[in-house]
């Protein structure tokens, strides 16, 4: 329920599984979570993004990142369909982030249940122009 109420819960799964830790520790993903509007906390969430999609050397974890979308789909599974549209996207993204197809398949299911779910939107509209993070050019 937290991460559809509060998106800087969605956005603190996010950052914990494409942003390396020594980056986005825990102390920082506590904070954020708890006071996203916080400016520190705004530009420093801004800057991690930005940096995990414009840096060539930013490749995803993929151990890391396949754990998180294997929680993400347990979580998925134990809850009601209502609430499953900001885990979807959360999974599409870092799909997107990955280089992997089923990226846009997650985020027309969250769209599906929430078609407000700017996440998903934006993965999708990424997805069909092809737009990838840097390191995806690299390989």
């Amino acid at each position: 329920m937290g991460i559809n109420r509060m998106l800087s819960i969605r956005d603190v799964f996010l950052i914990s599984a494409i942003v390396d830790e020594r980056y986005a520790d825990r102390d920082f993903l506590m904070s954020f979570a708890e006071r996203p509007k916080l400016s520190c906390n705004a530009q420093r969430l801004e800057q991690l993004l930005s940096d995990s999609f414009r840096d060539p050397l930013a490749r995803p974890d993929m151990k890391r990142c396949d754990q998180a979308i294997n929680m993400l789909f347990d979580i998925i599974d134990m809850i009601p369909k209502t609430y499953r549209a900001q885990p979807f996207a959360v999974i599409s993204y870092i799909m997107w982030w990955m280089g992997q197809e089923g990226a846009m398949a997650s985020a027309i299911s969250a769209l599906a249940i929430d078609d407000q779910c700017s996440l998903a939107a934006i993965v999708c509209s990424a997805v069909e122009r092809r737009i990838g993070p840097a390191w995806t050019s690299e390989t």
